[in-house]
């Protein structure tokens, strides 16, 4: 008997998709259920990043040749809105070509 190949999904964003440390592994819950057998989950997320982070991973996430591609980002471009502190922060922390707006995060989500 032939098995099926499995369709590959690929997770995109920042910790709420890596699911490390007290972030909810979403993943793992849907590796779980069992009318998803059919689905391999590959996660490319990393904690901190922003929607411009996560568009430096495209390439990789193209790579591994994705039936479908789940993007989770915002949350941490919401927070650099948060105060000029926390902003200052993830500029230098995600090593941001430019300081974090709307509109920045709008143009990455776009592209």
């Amino acid at each position: 008997m032939v098995r099926p190949q499995r369709k590959i999904v690929a997770c995109l964003g920042s910790s709420s998709t890596a699911g490390k440390r007290q972030a909810f592994d979403w993943m793992a819950e849907l590796r779980r259920r069992p009318g998803n057998g059919q689905f391999e989950f590959r996660n490319f997320g990393v904690g901190g990043d922003l929607a411009y982070n996560a568009l430096q991973r495209l390439p990789d996430v193209l790579a591994c040749r994705p039936d479908k591609v789940i993007v989770w980002v915002g949350g941490n471009d919401v927070l650099t809105l948060v105060s000029r502190k926390v902003r200052r922060f993830f500029t230098f922390w995600k090593r941001l070509p430019r300081t974090p707006s709307p509109d920045w995060f709008h143009e990455n989500l776009a592209r």
